[in-house]
């Protein structure tokens, strides 16, 4: 069983008791995603940008270095339903035009969790701030996690 990018909608007390009884014996639940990273030689607009994320109040700080992600485990809640056999971190960079990297923001789940008017502001924040810089080409960064676990 697999999931990527998906467990934070899961309803906790389902999160990891749903998996458990759908895996046959020896099955292995797969959980995957990827967080943003921000290095010190990210190109400004990185920086830049974090403005607009502040003027809208979304939450959560600015994305760390890549090498302050570490691994990702299962959380307590899942310990006495899996065994952890591996964890992995992946981290890796993507070039990407500010139309690309826009479109990609809109459908993030922190900015749909601002709701309608305050995620239309925020979008068109960093709209005009990419129309502001000649909407270059960006660098993004990212971590990539993997952890596998068996039914305990």
């Amino acid at each position: 069983m697999v999931a990527v990018n998906s467990l934070h909608w899961i309803d906790p007390q389902l999160r990891y008791a749903k998996p458990y009884e759908l895996l046959r014996p020896r099955g292995v639940l797969a959980v995957a995603g990827c967080l943003w990273a921000r290095p010190a030689d990210a190109e400004p607009f990185w920086t830049d940008v974090q403005e607009d994320y502040r003027a809208v109040g979304f939450e959560g700080s600015p994305p760390p270095p890549p090498e302050q992600i570490g691994v990702r485990h299962f959380p307590p809640e899942a310990g006495s339903l899996f065994e952890e056999v591996a964890s992995l971190r992946y981290p890796f960079q993507v070039l990407c035009s500010a139309d690309d990297y826009l479109a990609n923001l809109a459908t993030q789940s922190g900015t749909h969790a601002l709701g309608e008017a305050r995620s239309a502001e925020f979008l068109a924040r960093v709209r005009r701030r990419l129309e502001s810089l000649g909407w270059p080409r960006l660098t993004a960064t990212f971590v990539g996690y993997l952890t596998l676990g068996r039914p305990r």
